[in-house]
């Protein structure tokens, strides 16, 4: 019989992910296969090992099942029972589709059975715009019940995508004015290009540093120290390698002070209810 392979992890906590690293909190992970191309480290004990690895001390994951099945909700329960044995590294990420019937119970569900940190939304994959009035009440109940909204500029590469299956992205003109219009939700804005984002005001909002040009300009480096609190860490693990988003932070010329602020600080700040 061919042995399974170990995926053992020796601790379900890691309080010192690393000698002298800063503690790193993904916002933007994902646990299941892709349907389109083979992916490794789809399962729970596999990802942490990437995570070890790597030196990210938690990740907040959504279940890839949540952008194509139909009854998003299905993949929502199936996340909660893949993690449970994992939930100090592993920070749920439900999917919610406000076209769907019965999707404020699975709202319900997700916040109060599941333990949703946040809520992603995938408008282009399950066919609504941002500025429908059913995304607009969905919004508007997650900032009655402080939970964020997460949106996904892009999901994925243009150059890697399938022949038959084009993913538009969400353009940021309408991330933005969706952020704007909605000023009591707060969003989290994943692999999305920061710079469209510099006219952005506001506090109820977070940015994923990962598609940062690493060598940003004197103006934009600016830019991004004074709007510290604006910026989190996120990898899209394990659809893509860690390893640039940390690059991104640590090669900068930020010190370690405003690298822990994007690295995890103001993520956990932003998740608290």
């Amino acid at each position: 019989m061919k042995a399974k392979p170990s995926h053992k992890i020796s601790s379900n906590t890691l309080s010192n992910p690393g000698s002298g690293s800063i503690r790193k909190t993904d916002c933007n992970a994902y646990l299941g296969q892709w349907p389109f191309r083979e992916t490794r480290y789809t399962e729970p004990a596999s990802l942490i090992e990437l995570m070890d690895s790597m030196h990210i001390t938690q990740a907040c994951v959504t279940p890839v099942n949540g952008l194509f099945y139909k009854d998003v909700h299905r993949a929502n329960l199936q996340l909660s029972e893949m993690i449970k044995e994992y939930r100090t590294r592993l920070l749920p990420f439900c999917v919610i589709n406000p076209f769907y019937p019965g999707w404020k119970e699975d709202l319900q569900t997700c916040v109060d059975r599941l333990g949703a940190k946040a809520i992603a939304l995938y408008p282009s994959l399950h066919n609504y715009s941002l500025q429908s009035p059913q995304c607009g009440e969905l919004l508007t109940l997650l900032g009655s019940m402080h939970i964020p909204a997460a949106l996904s500029e892009r999901i994925e590469d243009e150059r890697g995508e399938h022949w038959h299956f084009k993913i538009p992205n969400i353009k940021p003109d309408e991330i933005i004015r969706t952020v704007q219009n909605f000023p009591k939700t707060k969003f989290i804005i994943r692999d999305a290009f920061i710079l469209n984002y510099e006219k952005l005001s506001g506090k109820n909002w977070l940015i994923d540093f990962s598609r940062t040009d690493i060598t940003l300009s004197h103006a934009n480096m600016k830019w991004v120290k004074k709007s510290i609190d604006r910026f989190t860490f996120g990898t899209q693990m394990p659809l893509k390698t860690p390893l640039p988003a940390i690059y991104k932070i640590e090669k900068s010329d930020m010190d370690a002070k405003l690298q822990k602020k994007i690295f995890s600080e103001n993520l956990l700040k932003f998740l608290s209810r």
